[in-house]
């Protein structure tokens, strides 16, 4: 017979015991924590300062002091004669509605009508300053765009004026060639391409941007006025000199220093992404994720050094290749958190595109002038290839930004235009439907320029009846303006939308 096992009665555990086991659990998981935060913080503590001094290493500037250029001792500085110049400028909103290209009136292009050739010859009366002080900008060499550590702030003021500044010059320069008056044309559109120059030398990219302005229209004013522009001569004793169009020339094909520009321009744009970042980085609210940050900087300071490798490349396809992708976050939360200062900079990306447009605008406004002095040697004839035009003209036929190939400049003497394959860098043959809209880009997939000038078209005629009008004369009583046999007009039921 089996005996009964003995029952044996376990006392319960202390809920205070527990309790102590479980907090001791705790701070071993919050010291582990700790140490471990310290010790990324210390790793990532040191990863600025290891970007920084290897940027230093190669030569390249990553500071916004590294980057605020010392003039040259008694030198002036050519950023605030360009500042004072548009100051001076200043156009009220009718003087700029009435110079712009573009504007939603009429098309101020040459040649002038009346009107407006009396009203731009009273504007520039009335700014006979502005030009003197845009001709000392020729005299200084070096722009100095001095910028604030603390803030940013580009000394000085908006540079937006600069576009009041371009139109102004460009007026004057339409206004000088229909006067007949070509060798202060020419040197009106070197004034252009000169404060383009001055501009260009800022820290930004907001400079480059602006610089684009006075250099496009530099060259699409050439453009305009290059089919009836006259060299000087006997009959034209105020025509251009050979030595004004050699400058001219020259000034429109060097474009290196536009692209050194504009690849100091994204280092300035490192600098300004670690003005922010530091500044971030050292709120209160930050210290949490301050390790994450910190690390995510210098990824963006190598986004924005791929970028300005890519400024350097020769052409446009180039560029493209080269240029940084905006990484893929859909699946990567952390990445897209810890990124924040990448995203900052990825904006930058499309502030390349315009200065490789406006490169382009250059060499085919050079070209035009090439073509327009064979013109004036040959008797009106122009020349039936680009490579007739060397050496002579042009040292050599302009390379196309655009063409992968680093072929030429596109030319169709038989249609009369010359142009670049654009940004597709496909050659669509040069056709460009000009009969609403000046030739411009995003007009055409090529960049034509033209050899004939572009006119608007003549505005609408009058209508000859319309309600309120009284009937035509001689109409027959019970004149109707709708023809016998037309149905009546339909009239929508009320509360019904009508296109009229």
């Amino acid at each position: 017979m089996n005996k009964a096992a003995p029952l044996v009665i376990l006392a319960a555990p202390s809920p205070w015991r527990s309790l102590g086991c479980a907090a001791r659990r705790s701070a071993y998981v919050v010291l582990a924590l700790v140490a471990l935060w310290t010790a990324w913080y210390a790793y990532a503590a040191r990863a600025i300062p290891a970007a920084l001094a290897a940027s230093r290493a190669r030569g390249e500037p990553i500071s916004v002091e590294d980057l605020n250029p010392v003039l040259p001792p008694g030198e002036a500085n050519a950023a605030d004669l360009c500042l004072a110049a548009d100051a001076a400028c200043h156009l009220s909103a009718a003087e700029e509605e009435l110079i712009n290209p573009t504007p939603m009136g009429s098309y101020f292009g040459y040649p002038l009508n009346e009107a407006d050739l009396t009203a731009a010859r009273r504007l520039l009366d009335s700014r006979k300053a502005t030009l003197e002080l845009v001709r000392r900008i020729r005299t200084v060499q070096h722009a100095a765009w001095i910028v604030d550590p603390d803030d940013w702030r580009v000394t000085g003021g908006n540079l937006r004026a600069v576009r009041h500044l371009a139109l102004f010059l460009r007026a004057m320069a339409i206004v000088q060639h229909q006067n007949r008056h070509d060798n202060e044309a020419v040197e009106t559109l070197r004034d252009l391409l000169i404060l383009a120059d001055r501009v260009g030398q800022g820290p930004a990219i907001i400079h480059t941007l602006m610089a684009s302005i006075p250099a496009t229209m530099a060259s699409e004013t050439v453009r305009d006025l290059a089919p009836d522009l006259e060299m000087q001569s006997a009959t034209h004793p105020s025509g251009a000199t050979p030595e004004q169009m050699r400058s001219l020339l020259g000034e429109l094909l060097d474009t290196g220093p536009a692209q050194a520009q504009l690849v100091r321009a994204y280092r300035g744009e490192q600098a300004y992404l670690l003005v922010v970042a530091m500044k971030a980085i050292d709120q209160p609210a930050a210290v949490p994720m301050r390790p994450l940050l910190r690390l995510s900087v210098p990824r963006a300071l190598q986004f924005i050094d791929a970028q300005a490798a890519a400024a350097r490349a020769p052409n446009w396809p180039a560029v493209q290749a080269r240029f940084p992708r905006e990484p893929d976050r859909d699946d990567h939360l952390i990445l897209a958190f810890t990124d924040f200062f990448l995203r900052r900079s990825i904006d930058t990306d499309r502030a390349i595109l315009l200065p490789y447009r406006s490169r382009t605008d250059r060499v085919l406004a050079a070209t035009r002038l090439g073509i327009r002095e064979f013109e004036l040697d040959h008797g009106g004839k122009i020349p039936a290839a680009l490579a007739e035009l060397s050496p002579i003209y042009l040292a050599a036929v302009p390379v196309d930004p655009f063409r992968a190939d680093g072929g030429p400049i596109s030319y169709v003497p038989a249609r009369r235009v010359l142009y670049s394959v654009g940004e597709n860098g496909r050659d669509d043959g040069g056709t460009l439907d000009s009969t609403i809209r000046p030739p411009g880009w995003g007009r055409a997939p090529d960049a034509v320029y033209p050899l004939d000038r572009w006119t608007p078209p003549p505005p609408p005629p009058p209508p000859t009846w319309g309600p309120g009008m009284p009937p035509p004369p001689g109409a027959p009583p019970g004149w109707s303006p709708v023809p016998p046999g037309s149905p009546p007009p339909v009239t929508p039921p009320p509360g019904t939308w009508s296109p009229r």
